[in-house]
């Protein structure tokens, strides 16, 4: 395939044991995630491994390269263009024989986000990417359920064979031993919990579930200044930034449209009409326990048995929208 093809690595080891999949993306190509799949590949012991892992290597950057982010491709079909046949391809003869899937996702250009997991969802037919126990016991401390559409991977995977796909949001702008010890933990988290390698996983305490409440986009174009940092508490009507529109004066006021924490924001410089600017997570309190009002749901761990615990700080000290 010259430039489409991928690198396939597979560990078997000496018991029959589930068999999962490594993979960076599904959309976004990154190379600290393909650094976090190089390192796991080199520390994996065959002869202490029960179960198959399957890692692909770029992935994400053969993906990016046939199509278009959020373009559906899959399940694909074997009689068609050079994608329609990849995708097929990578159904028929890889993820039919699968487990469990991890993928790890690389950052939308341009955009700075919490690192966390995702949950892909549509609503016709109903259909989720995986279950939010599977991505809480990996360790991560947010999970953020977003939309996709027929014809994504994570939908068409689940819907075709029932694979849950579990998807883990890098952050590249974070310091890099810090950002990879973080991905290759919520790796080796899930294989210590499904019985492949010898460990305890180190889990928060809190796993808090959320869907973004809403996006606030540009309506102009100029040079962007944005006044607030990733994880800031934004009140409606808040002045949080300017945009310095090419001879025009005075500069535009962005003002916050919603209360709510801010997930995802873009890193300044040159925007476009409706390019996306931020993020945010609506907050809700359940009673009186501000640990336990973030969105939708939150799930507690606390009853959990064979896993270390540590504390999740992500969202302390949250204020009352």
């Amino acid at each position: 395939m010259g430039s489409r093809s991928v690198g396939l690595t597979i560990h078997s080891g000496l018991g029959e044991g589930v068999t999962i999949l490594l993979s960076s993306g599904p959309e976004y190509p990154s190379v600290l995630s393909e650094s976090a799949l190089d390192f796991i590949d080199s520390t994996i012991n065959p002869g202490k491994l029960n179960g198959t892992i399957v890692t692909i290597h770029g992935f994400a950057s053969l993906m990016s390269r046939i199509k278009k982010p959020g373009e559906p491709l899959f399940p694909g079909w074997p009689n068609g263009d050079a994608g329609e046949r990849i995708a097929w391809s990578i159904f028929d003869e890889i993820l039919k024989y699968i487990d469990y899937a991890i993928f790890l996702e690389g950052p939308e250009p341009g955009m700075h986000s919490f690192p966390h997991a995702s949950i892909i969802s549509i609503d016709d037919p109903p259909t989720m990417s995986c279950h939010p126990e599977l991505l809480k016991i990996m360790g991560h401390e947010i999970i953020i359920e977003k939309r996709g559409s027929k014809g994504n991977l994570p939908i068409e995977a689940q819907r075709e064979f029932g694979l849950p796909m579990l998807i883990t949001q890098i952050d590249e702008t974070s310091p890099r031993i810090e950002m990879l010890s973080w991905t290759v933990e919520k790796v080796l988290n899930f294989l210590a919990y499904a019985r492949m390698i010898e460990s305890c996983p180190v889990i928060p305490d809190r796993t808090f579930i959320a869907s973004v409440d809403g996006e606030v986009r540009s309506s102009m174009e100029g040079e962007m200044e944005l006044s607030f940092r990733l994880g800031d508490f934004l009140s409606e009507g808040e002045k949080v930034g300017t945009i310095d529109i090419k001879n025009s004066k005075p500069m535009q006021a962005i003002e916050n449209e919603k209360n709510g924490y801010v997930v995802r924001r873009r890193n300044g410089g040159h925007v476009m009409v409706d390019d996306l600017i931020y993020s945010l997570l609506e907050v809700r309190y359940l009673g009186s326990d501000p640990g336990k009002s973030l969105c939708r749901t939150a799930l507690d761990n606390s009853n959990m048995c064979d896993v270390n615990l540590k504390p999740n700080n992500l969202f302390h000290g949250l204020k009352k929208a």
